[in-house]
């Protein structure tokens, strides 16, 4: 019940899905870059999303070599 609990059960959520109801299933981590919609000082750039999701795949012990699991980062728009 920790900071990456979401993060945790939906990883845990989508290798039930593949491995047990064997449901071809991704995991997309979709963030925005420099949201307009947000302050300025809630805005994050691209650079500092691709620390902080490398941080938590770390955090939880995710390699690289999970296939079914990715990030995307787009500009805010």
């Amino acid at each position: 019940m920790g900071p990456l609990y979401q993060s945790a059960n939906r990883l845990a959520y989508t290798f039930w899905l593949r491995e047990e109801a064997m449901i071809d299933t991704w995991l997309v981590h979709l963030v925005f870059d420099n949201d307009p919609t947000l302050s300025e000082d809630d805005q994050t750039d691209a650079a500092t999303w691709r620390i902080r999701l490398k941080q938590v795949e770390t955090d939880l012990g995710v390699d690289d070599d999970v296939p079914w699991h990715a990030s995307v980062i787009l500009p805010g728009r």
